[in-house]
């Protein structure tokens, strides 16, 4: 039996030793988001991304709101979905008002009553958490407007159909 044990453990180690070192997984930064209310995009002090990270993280789309306003002012309008989209959208995000939607896109306007509310409301919208259930694919915020002391921003929501 003490003539087995050096084997025993002779085998243990070989087994357990690793042919080549493991290398640590590489580290990147995710990319910055980027708003589609017409700011510029900051670039951002992480290294360039390499490799099959490149390739993965294609640019944020700039969503300017003129192309936005022209594109869904030229849509036909699909009543049927229009209708049932627009009660959809009313039932995720009640603070929108004149919800009014097309073929593939609605427009909307967020009101709040200060400049704090109207933030949390588009960072609620923003996140995509407000429209999840209604599916829509993306969402356009567009620059604030004060108007005799009330907030407002019109919205953009673009549908995959």
């Amino acid at each position: 039996m003490r003539a087995v044990w050096p084997i025993f453990v002779g085998i243990a180690l070989v087994g357990c030793k690793d042919s080549q070192p493991s290398k640590p997984a590489e580290q990147h930064s995710p990319p910055a988001p980027t708003s589609g209310a017409g700011s510029a995009a900051t670039k951002s002090d992480s290294p360039a991304l390499t490799g099959s990270a490149a390739i993965s993280a294609p640019p944020m789309p700039r969503l300017d709101p003129a192309e936005a306003k022209a594109a869904f002012d030229a849509e036909a309008e699909d009543k049927e979905w229009a209708a049932s989209t627009e009660r959809a959208i009313k039932s995720a995000m009640p603070d929108l008002a004149d919800i009014d939607c097309k073929q593939q896109q609605c427009r909307a306007t967020l009101n709040a009553s200060s400049e704090a509310d109207l933030v949390k409301k588009a960072e609620r919208l923003s996140d995509g958490q407000a429209l999840k259930g209604t599916n829509a694919k993306r969402v356009m915020l567009t620059a604030p407007t004060d108007e005799n002391g009330k907030q407002s921003m019109t919205i953009y929501v673009v549908y995959d159909r």
